[in-house]
């Protein structure tokens, strides 16, 4: 009877250790679970800092860009303007010499006609 007790107390108390057996793996897995995510949710945090951070500095590039853009721009319109300048100064170089040959030439005129006259008043 003896071993008749213990196999009865054996089939009854099995049930239990493999529950509580059961129960540890569970807790053992739901630990792991639980790890599992407070890793992915660090790392989730992390990409959404890089995330914010690559955000920011496209809009820094972007707002350079634009300023580099306008100096550009700003560029352009002085060397425009420079250009015209010297298109001005071109033309009014040209018209200067041509003044200044034609007033050669004048010059030249005078002269001979003067030493014309001079030589006409040393003949007479």
């Amino acid at each position: 009877m003896n071993n008749k007790i213990k196999s009865l107390i054996l089939i009854i108390s099995f049930p239990f250790v493999l529950i509580s057996q059961t129960t540890e793996d569970l807790e053992k897995k739901k630990k792991q679970v639980d790890d599992k995510i407070q890793e992915l949710n660090k790392i989730s945090q992390t990409i959404e800092k890089k995330q914010k951070n690559t955000t920011s500095s496209l809009n820094i590039l972007k707002k350079k860009i634009s300023l580099r853009e306008k100096s550009i721009n700003q560029t352009n319109i002085d060397l425009t303007i420079a250009n015209n300048e010297i298109s001005k100064n071109d033309i009014q170089k040209q018209k200067l010499n041509k003044d200044l040959i034609q007033n050669k030439k004048k010059n030249n005129t005078v002269t001979e006609k003067l030493q014309g006259n001079n030589k006409t008043i040393k003949y007479n």
